[in-house]
């Protein structure tokens, strides 16, 4: 076999299930995202050259992968190539143990910028022939915005015959159309029943405030309907208050059930066909998810929160120290101190031009005025009556 050249473009002819790993002799990370010919690249172009993402109304959340591995050699080599991806993205695999329950060896997965969400696992157990990647909410973030968004995991998962164990698609509804109410209407409705078979059955966990469960983890699909507005805290102010609503499918790996690789990029397709009735009126009727908008609406919300409890407790000793000195800036500098609090460290695909472009709706006002609306719904003088 000739070895590739890697500064001329591959032109597959066909789809390639043998190991071309040989051949390459050098793995550039893409520090700049760009599809530039690398070895991730290289494995794309191989694998799945007709593939082209989704740009649909719906997002991974979650997805766990298993490949299957033959020594401790192959361990190191799919490690490897998964490292490359994710350090490509932005996600580091970290020296923590991961908590472990049916492997023998697990790292946690850590973004390399100076948030400290963790991002998921790696899990492997050389006995039992596997290992698995976990991604969470927080690593699908940096999937979902990344240019080639989960293109390499599909190619890998075709490389190394690997599988989908499990699969979070999420749908927001900015509206508040598709609600809570709808969904308990169109349930009554039978809107949720397949054709064949028992009826998913309703809350098998129990009743939660502002959230739905339909069907259960046993089974190979489930969704979760819940109010994001109240999950987040978002005061009467915030223009989503009472109306983002978010529906999320969960698929599982059963005997009779697989998940196609293809979900990873056509997760839009998957989301209608489980309750194709309900989900093709939802899919039609919501705005795309962006991850940019709802880490924006996510830190506004939760740092106009800290200063409205900030001013509650504060408040007074700093309007006194300004009173004192006669200078408002000065007081700010003898109080405060430089640095961010853990919780509001941007991950690196975010920053504050971002935030102040993302967090509200355009209605005309800036974002300080709807800064300071925000922080006034939070202020607990006005949840108890007085100021």
């Amino acid at each position: 076999m000739k070895p590739v050249i890697m500064n001329q473009p591959f032109k597959p002819t066909q789809i390639t299930t043998g190991s071309y790993l040989e051949t390459i002799t050098s793995y550039k990370v893409n520090e700049s995202n760009e599809f530039s010919f690398d070895g991730i690249g290289y494995l794309i172009q191989t694998h799945c050259p007709d593939i082209q993402t989704e740009k649909g109304k719906s997002l991974i959340d979650l997805v766990k992968v298993v490949f299957p591995i033959k020594d401790k050699k192959q361990i190191i080599e799919v490690k490897h190539w998964l490292s490359i991806w994710l350090r490509e993205i932005g996600i580091s695999i970290s020296t923590t143990k991961a908590t472990l329950r049916h492997h023998s060896h697990g790292l946690k997965l850590f973004p390399l910028d100076e948030s400290r969400d963790c991002c998921g696992s790696l899990k492997w157990d050389e006995n039992k022939g596997t290992l698995q990647l976990e991604l969470t909410g927080a690593g699908c973030s940096y999937v979902n915005v990344s240019q080639r968004v989960f293109l390499p995991v599909y190619a890998l998962l075709t490389h190394f015959k690997g599988k989908i164990t499990e699969v979070d698609i999420a749908v927001d509804d900015y509206t508040g159309k598709f609600n809570l109410r709808y969904f308990q209407k169109a349930f009554s409705a039978g809107d949720y029943k397949p054709k064949r078979g028992q009826p998913p059955t309703r809350n098998p966990k129990g009743k939660y405030p502002g959230t739905e469960y339909l069907g259960n983890s046993g089974s190979h699909k489930s969704m979760c309907i819940y109010e994001k507005w109240r999950e987040l805290g978002l005061p009467k102010s915030h223009p989503l208050y009472k109306l983002w609503t978010r529906h999320e499918l969960t698929l599982r790996r059963k005997s009779k059930h697989l998940i196609g690789l293809d979900v990873l990029t056509h997760p839009d397709c998957y989301f209608v066909s489980a309750y194709e009735k309900v989900h093709r009126r939802i899919i039609q009727n919501v705005k795309p998810r962006s991850v940019v908008r709802e880490k924006s609406v996510e830190l506004t919300n939760s740092l106009s929160k800290s200063v409205a409890y900030c001013k509650y407790s504060y408040g007074r000793i700093i309007a006194k120290v300004a009173q004192l000195v006669g200078d408002d800036g000065l007081a700010l500098r003898i109080m405060g101190r430089k640095g961010s609090p853990t919780k509001f460290l941007l991950p690196r695909y975010l920053d504050e031009i971002q935030i102040k472009e993302n967090s509200f709706d355009g209605d005309g006002t800036s974002f300080n005025e709807d800064f300071i609306a925000l922080v006034e719904g939070h202020n607990p003088l006005l949840k108890k009556g007085r100021r």
